[in-house]
């Protein structure tokens, strides 16, 4: 969570994630610790899959990934006096890397519905008003 807090206070990286990224917030250790039939579930395995190639697999961090499951990177740097600009850098070299990738590479071959799901719905984390 330190990291979210420190990263997306900066103006400018809040304004480019929330203008180039849907946002997910999730606990690594809610993940890693779910029952068996729980990671057996498209959820789980869509991120087991698309961190493969991220430091630590599922893991604290600020990861990109496209809708199709492929790994781009690791977007938070500078542990433990992260580095914003830097991070603000690496979505936008994230952003180029998905932009010259093609459709079919980006886009996932089929949604994920609710039956997909791992974990329920959080509903006591609510984004900030001037991120809606």
């Amino acid at each position: 969570m330190k990291t979210r807090q420190l990263v997306f206070n900066d103006p400018d990286l809040s304004e480019y994630a929330r203008d180039h990224f849907v946002g997910v917030a999730a606990s690594d250790v809610e993940y890693n610790n779910l029952p068996a039939d729980a990671k057996a579930k498209g959820e789980y395995q869509f991120l087991r899959k698309a961190l493969t190639g991220a430091p630590h697999g599922i893991h604290q961090g600020i990861y990109v990934v496209t809708p199709s499951g492929k790994y781009l990177k690791k977007a938070n740097v500078g542990w433990p006096s992260l580095d914003p600009k830097k991070a603000l850098s690496l979505l936008r070299e994230a952003v180029a890397e998905y932009r010259a990738m093609s459709k079919s590479e980006r886009l996932a071959a089929a949604q994920l519905g609710d039956t997909a799901r791992s974990m329920s719905p959080r509903h006591d984390v609510i984004p900030a008003l001037e991120w809606a």
